[in-house]
């Protein structure tokens, strides 16, 4: 991939635990050879640490979705601390135009580089059906048994 870091605009999506640790996820844009950006999540590095500043050349980074979130009300950054990626927020911050997607690093030096999979268990979604299906049994019985009180 050509292009270059841009390491003056990395930013911190806080807070991130891990295994009962505080820390973050370390975010950096690479500007790519025409001119657009890519916000590249380099990994999670515990709190209190220095941000590692050896960067790779070329990024070997796996694409992803932008993250989904839910907020309950404007979440402006704290200095480069986020509480989760928004690509208008990052542009907003940044003084650029908005990155054109997310991707994460295959590999960090003195990160830990965890790129989350998709969880798709067929199991969770029998439980889940099971669940409706037993409230729904409950409800009728119920009904059918006052019915039966108010005549």
């Amino acid at each position: 991939m050509a292009g270059h870091w841009l390491p003056a605009l990395t930013f911190t999506v806080t807070p991130r635990p891990r295994n009962g640790q505080a820390g973050a996820e370390v975010v950096t844009p690479f500007r790519l050879a025409d001119g657009r950006t890519l916000l590249v999540n380099r990994g999670w590095q515990a709190e209190g640490r220095a941000l590692p500043v050896r960067l790779p050349a070329a990024p070997v980074v796996e694409v992803a979705d932008w993250p989904r979130f839910i907020t309950l009300g404007p979440t402006p950054p704290e200095g480069n601390r986020f509480q989760h990626v928004d690509a208008e927020a990052y542009a907003h911050w940044a003084g650029s135009d908005r990155p054109v997607g997310y991707a994460y690093a295959v590999a960090s030096d003195g990160l830990v580089v965890d790129i989350p999979q998709p969880y798709l268990n067929a199991e969770r979604h029998f439980a889940y059906m099971a669940s409706w299906w037993g409230m729904t049994l409950a409800g009728a019985a119920l009904w059918w048994r006052f019915r039966k009180g108010i005549r």
